[in-house]
């Protein structure tokens, strides 16, 4: 089993309503940090489109499978929805680690 970083998303959109999103993986802080950035930093906050996607709460610690660590690898971080992200935790290919 190989550490990696869980980030939680959800989708919001401007009828207030909140949706749970999946997450994404990252090698580590570093691929975390800056794939938010690339969502983030075009984002016109006086502007936003009618739905957005934004993280929840602090990244996770996690322990992945050797093979979803080679798809990750090749990016160095990966985008799941939330039935995919639910599968792989069922699965037990995602571990989060208690702190």
């Amino acid at each position: 089993m190989n550490k990696a970083i869980l980030q939680v998303w959800e989708e919001s959109n401007r009828n207030d309503k909140i949706y749970q999103d999946g997450c994404s993986i990252h090698i580590d802080m570093k691929h975390r940090d800056m794939f938010i950035n690339t969502i983030y930093e075009n984002r016109d906050c006086d502007n936003l489109p009618e739905s957005y996607e934004r993280i929840v709460g602090n990244p996770s610690l996690i322990v992945i499978t050797d093979e979803l660590l080679e798809v990750i690898e090749q990016d160095k971080s990966i985008r799941l929805r939330s039935h995919e992200m639910n599968n792989l935790l069922n699965l037990e290919e995602i571990i989060l680690i208690n702190d």
